[in-house]
């Protein structure tokens, strides 16, 4: 009897043990997951096993500048889309427009943002601004993709595509446009008609069709890139040329994966120069899958891993050669200053709701080498200005977010 006892305390006490241990631990994680310590560091120190995503060689830094705009009240709009242009007519010379969920449209002009939702159910995908009078949009959901065009006051119906998703869309000029989208589906709208052109992608590395396309930016008729699962492929004067983004043990076996990037957003600035983002994923010594975020370069005619950051990257813009940002996950943003990027701190207060939400950031876009708009989930807005000018005056703070809700998985990385 007294055995048996004897053996009932000590599995209480081990219970107990167990029990206080994690709390323990629940509390360090915690600690450190609020002073911004990255999860990867914490799994590394803790366990003392070497991580194979390498982060970022530059610890952030509290770039001056940043402005983080309170949602408006009640808006829970997440926001996938962005594109700015010059405006003579506007007090701030400049005109936004940022697309989100359900049809949701939120307009920057005179230094006020001001909703104007689009008659569609879709998720707004991607947004390409000529002009002020003149621009163009995707909205997709879980059936067909729609591309719509604007003519300075309202959005008309251009073309529908059963049974796809339009991802993104890239326009040249007036007469010509590209888009992207599943099944490998490459859109060109040229002198007033839409053909339809698949890319040339050889192979699935992931186990998810490797025909998925995420984002396009044509820099002329005749060069731009899109990316998508495990792929860039570059558009040189008439062709499409693929770029396998994946690492393989056996270049025969598709299947001996090592490595493979999901390319979210892609930037090119010119011929010779252009830049690209990813969630990118690395077996360990162990087998194991490691996140990090790809950036990639475009140089001598081929993308090149450029660097790696803890977190997946959802989206980059450059303003020139020498200028740029990128944002993604776990409020990651950098900024380019010609020869580095240089990890910021999250201009989001630490104790906002809005900083925990994992994927916050979904897009940036630079107005020029001094300004720059990141958008992203719950109505999220970050305004940079190198001078320090505030972007407008904040709204009243919004309800705390549901954890209930539906998300398009194809925008869970944009």
């Amino acid at each position: 009897m007294k055995e048996k006892k004897s053996i009932s305390l000590i599995l209480i006490i081990s219970l107990t043990t167990l029990i206080i241990s994690s709390l323990i631990l629940g509390i360090i994680v915690n600690v450190f997951y609020n002073l911004g310590v990255p999860f990867n560091w914490m799994l590394k120190h803790v366990s003392q096993t070497a991580l194979v995503a390498e982060q970022h060689p530059l610890e952030p830094t509290i770039i001056q500048g940043w402005q983080f705009i309170e949602p408006i009240s009640g808006q829970q709009t997440s926001y996938y889309s962005l594109d700015f242009v010059p405006d003579s007519q506007s007090s701030n010379n400049v005109f936004g427009i940022a697309g989100g969920t359900s049809g949701v449209l939120n307009y920057f002009q005179n230094n006020e943002w001001t909703v104007k939702p689009l008659d569609v159910g879709e998720a707004i995908t991607g947004i390409d601004l000529l002009n002020t009078r003149e621009g163009w949009l995707t909205a997709s959901g879980m059936g067909d993709g729609k591309i719509f065009r604007f003519n300075g006051s309202a959005w008309n119906l251009e073309a529908q595509f059963d049974n796809f998703f339009i991802a993104d869309i890239s326009a040249v000029s007036t007469n010509e446009v590209w888009a992207c989208g599943s099944a490998g589906s490459i859109f060109h709208y040229q002198n007033g008609s839409w053909s339809e052109t698949p890319a040339p992608l050889p192979f699935s590395a992931t186990g998810r069709p490797s025909n998925w396309l995420f984002t396009i930016d044509m820099y002329s008729s005749s060069f731009g890139a899109v990316g998508g699962t495990s792929y860039m492929v570059t558009y040189v004067n008439g062709q499409w040329n693929p770029q396998a983004m994946v690492k393989l043990a056996d270049p025969a076996d598709t299947t001996s994966l090592l490595s493979y990037c999901v390319m979210r957003d892609v930037d090119m600035v010119n011929e010779s120069d252009g830049w690209a983002v990813g969630d990118c994923k690395e077996k360990d010594g162990s087998g194991n899958w490691v996140n990090y975020g790809g950036l990639f370069r475009w140089q001598q005619g081929n993308w090149q891993e450029h660097s790696r950051f803890p977190n997946s990257l959802t989206s980059i813009s450059m303003a020139s050669v020498t200028k740029g940002w990128l944002v993604g996950d776990q409020c990651t943003i950098a900024m380019y200053d010609g020869s580095t990027w240089q990890t910021q701190v999250c201009p989001i207060p630490e104790d906002h709701h809005h900083r925990s939400l994992k994927d916050n950031l979904k897009i940036v876009r630079a107005l020029n080498d001094k300004e720059a708009w990141v958008v992203g989930r719950w109505g999220i807005k970050l305004y940079y200005n190198e001078d320090g000018a505030p972007a407008q005056n904040p709204s009243s703070p919004p309800p705390k977010p549901s954890p209930n809700g539906f998300w398009l998985p194809f925008l869970q990385g944009r």
